[in-house]
């Protein structure tokens, strides 16, 4: 697990410490990542599913992986989800 850096100079919302279960999905999604392997996080509202992955893809580097953010509610559907598409 690695260490939590205490000097953290950034917005109090995108503050992220490192547990035991945030590692083992970081462990997942960069394994899935290096072999080019779909993954899907599914669970309750609230369980920090946006914030582990928006968090591991800050760590990459953007010259090599690129990354865009799409928001779910209850409301969307596969019509909604194709016409963002």
């Amino acid at each position: 697990m690695k260490p939590f850096e205490g000097d953290f100079d950034g917005l109090f919302q995108n503050l992220v410490v490192p547990t035991t279960e945030t590692t083992r999905q970081f462990y997942l999604l960069d394994v899935h990542r290096s072999i080019d392997k779909a993954i899907m996080f599914i669970g309750t509202a609230g369980t920090g599913k946006t914030t582990i992955i928006k968090d591991y893809f800050n760590t990459l580097d953007p010259e090599k992986c690129m990354n865009a953010t799409m928001n779910f509610n209850s409301y969307t559907d596969s019509k909604a989800l194709q016409t963002v598409l």
